[in-house]
């Protein structure tokens, strides 16, 4: 009985090999189903853009309004602006500034764009707005709430407030007054610099890193099989 033991390929080398090979080939395939998906917004993005650019009204028809070229008229309300925190440009650390515009439609949050933080943590950037009637260019975005994300709103004046993310339902509380369900990323206000992606990752690099996971999990059962044939000279 001892024999045959000693005689046994590890029951360990097989069950570590098959954890190594399941994991890798479900990241392989999360990773091809990313790029499919990057793709078809890409399709969505490049058919929207065809369709022009649309007003505020049209876009609050739409069942999927992301992405959509939208140019909106309105006025600035002075208070309050939101500093979105941790945005780093160029190695740079600063704040993409939000600020809220009244049109006819509704309040509707703009991200103006990204300015570059003072030294001190203490203060905010110093933002004036134009009291006058505006037109301001940009795509349209429906932010996500990351849950992972503690929320700390923070004053560094009455009508400045820092936060770690775009939170359309805490930002109407400190307003005071409901929010369209949207965000205009703007794209042409002076003193700002737009950096908004709608994709970040093209969908070639999630092919990329899902052949490289294919890759590991081919490798894995190469790796179990040369072991379990030299195990096997080893004992005939």
């Amino acid at each position: 009985m001892q024999q045959l033991q000693t005689k046994r390929f590890p029951v360990w080398a097989t069950l570590a090999t098959l954890v190594v090979f399941v994991t890798t080939a479900l990241l392989g395939v999360w990773q091809w189903q990313r790029a499919e998906e990057k793709q078809l917004r890409l399709d969505n993005i490049e058919q929207k853009q065809r369709s022009g650019t649309l007003s505020l009204s049209n876009i609050l028809t739409l069942a999927d309004p992301r992405d959509t070229r939208v140019r909106v008229n309105g006025q600035w309300l002075s208070s309050p602006v939101f500093f979105i925190d941790n945005k780093v440009v160029e190695r740079q650390v600063g704040y993409d500034v939000i600020a809220i515009m009244q049109t006819t439609d509704g309040l509707l949050a703009v991200n103006l764009g990204w300015v570059v933080a003072p030294a001190s943590r203490q203060q905010l950037p110093q933002i004036e707005l134009n009291q006058a009637e505006v037109s301001v260019m940009g795509m349209v975005q429906l932010p996500v709430a990351n849950k992972f994300i503690t929320e700390t709103a923070g004053n560094d004046k009455v009508n400045k407030v820092r936060l770690q993310q775009v939170d359309l339902t805490l930002m109407q509380e400190i307003v005071g007054q409901p929010l369209l369900p949207l965000v205009l990323m703007a794209s042409d206000v002076d003193g700002f610099q737009p950096r908004w992606k709608p994709v970040v990752m093209p969908p070639q690099k999630h092919i990329a890193y899902a052949v490289q996971w294919f890759g590991l999990s081919v490798a894995s059962l190469a790796v179990y099989f040369f072991a379990f044939r030299s195990w096997r000279k080893q004992h005939d």
